[in-house]
């Protein structure tokens, strides 16, 4: 099933959008294998208009637009022309035209743009037009400000959307024979409603490159690997690979991804009716349970599974199973963040490896600018280095050594979780340490636990830490 998540960073001018196009995007090839005068689309053309499709789809939803949306890559290259046009309801169609053959490792300036000539046009065409209105189209050449040709459709788009809106864009994309996928994060913009059509204000533009925040996440989001994109479990998935494994034992012969839990009041007195009060998906009644650790009082569950066959009704077994799943969430989360975090990148570092270092210059800028203002000593300035010194040798013993402890937030004990990049350090003086906000300055522990429970209170708290 194709799927399309939104989502924004609280607190932050940065939004977000996920798409995976499985069953639409298998019914685009099957149409064109299925055709005997063209046979299927090169290994090359597929993945190309693949990606297309996901930007496709991510740009219509990035916009309020009654109509179609259609992107184009057209030129002198052995592929004349891929389109693919995405309705308001995220219909979409696709297609491409080639003629003589295609390197099984082309990529885009040798299919469209061999002589330099290749554009790509991104159309919107009311569905609603006026007589004599036209449909507005944005045209930009396939290669960079220094005249550098584009490789990936994805970096045409990026240029695309800054000089269209103004507005950073990191495009992450990717296609095979059975997903095309794409990740978007965008910088909002500072004022007014944007949109494909619309003007610039000189504020955004100004803002250009210069949003920490947006860096940040857009740099996270290019460590994503094709294999990755192309391959990255959904949370839904995750929840129903954690169930399957803890209910297999029970129901072997079901699947629990198509369970379904109806909620109703205890058995009440003969005379009142019972009264269903919810129905939720298996996956659902998991993170309910985790969060909440226990079933509430007076209400009692029914599972229905359409493979169950009228036995095992009981509902003892499949409330153990769940309790079990949910003991089991945490470490199964954190088992997959680490694999994310723990995977080498093109460079040869894994993420954790390069984020650390990241992280580490960023201290050291921030105590820099601190030290600069005189909102450090010298002598305090020189005590706090040990906090980017990664290296043991270039350590430095501080007459009165740093004491670092890291900072737990939860909503229940059993759900405690490390927060990234916030360290507490003490010696003579109090200081917290978070990466948006850099070092500050506390008078002393009463201080210090004022601006945690502040912060935790913050709407972009999450940032905060």
């Amino acid at each position: 099933m194709s799927e399309l998540h939104k989502f924004l960073f609280e607190g932050l001018p940065v939004r977000g959008m996920i798409v995976r196009l499985t069953d639409a995007w298998t019914e685009v090839l099957q149409r064109r294998n299925s055709n005997s005068a063209t046979g299927a689309y090169p290994a090359p053309v597929q993945e190309l208009l693949g990606e297309m499709a996901a930007a496709g789809v991510l740009m219509q939803s990035n916009i309020k637009f009654n109509g179609a949306l259609v992107l184009q890559v057209f030129g002198d290259g052995p592929v004349k022309v891929a389109v693919a046009e995405v309705q308001s309801d995220l219909s979409l169609r696709a297609t491409a035209t080639s003629n003589g053959d295609i390197a099984a490792d082309a990529r885009l300036s040798q299919m469209v743009n061999v002589g330099g000539g290749g554009r790509c046009a991104i159309t919107l065409d009311p569905k609603d037009r006026l007589p004599g209105q036209q449909p507005y189209q944005g045209v930009v050449p396939l290669h960079g400000d220094h005249r550098e040709p584009l490789q990936q459709v994805q970096q045409v788009l990026e240029h695309y959307m800054l000089q269209s809106e103004q507005l950073d864009t990191r495009l992450v994309l990717a296609a095979n024979d059975e997903v095309a996928a794409g990740l978007l994060i965008q910088r909002m913009p500072v004022e007014g409603e944007r949109n494909l059509a619309g003007v610039p204000t000189r504020r955004n533009e100004d803002d250009i490159g210069l949003s920490e925040h947006f860096n940040r996440i857009a740099m996270l989001a290019a460590t994503l690997t094709r294999e990755e994109l192309l391959t990255l479990p959904t949370l839904g998935a995750m929840l129903d690979q954690l169930l399957a494994s803890t209910l297999r034992p029970v129901f072997p012969r079901l699947d629990a991804s198509k369970t379904h839990v109806n909620i109703f009041t205890r058995y009440p007195p003969a005379e009142v009716p019972i009264q269903w009060l919810d129905s939720m998906s298996l996956r659902n009644a998991l993170l309910w349970l985790y969060r909440n650790q226990a079933w509430p009082k007076g209400q009692r569950r029914e599972f229905f599974n359409p493979g169950n066959k009228g036995e095992a009704q009981d509902p003892t077994p499949w409330e153990n199973a769940l309790h079990e799943a949910a003991h089991k969430l945490l470490p199964f989360m954190q088992s997959v963040l680490e694999s994310f975090w723990n995977t080498a990148m093109d460079t040869g570092a894994s993420r954790r490896e390069f984020f650390t270092q990241a992280m580490s210059d960023k201290c050291r800028v921030d105590l820099l600018f601190k030290r600069q203002e005189q909102v450090l000593s010298a002598e305090q300035s020189q005590r706090l280095e040990v906090l980017y010194r990664t290296s043991a040798p270039e350590r430095i013993s501080p007459p009165h050594p740093l004491h670092a402890e890291t900072v737990q937030m939860w909503e229940y004990r059993a759900h405690a979780i490390v927060l990234a990049g916030t360290l507490i350090i003490r010696n003579t003086q109090t200081y917290l340490y978070t990466q948006s906000l850099g070092l500050q300055l506390l008078k002393d522990d009463d201080d210090l636990q004022r601006t945690l429970l502040a912060m935790a209170k913050a709407p972009s708290y999450e940032d905060d830490f």
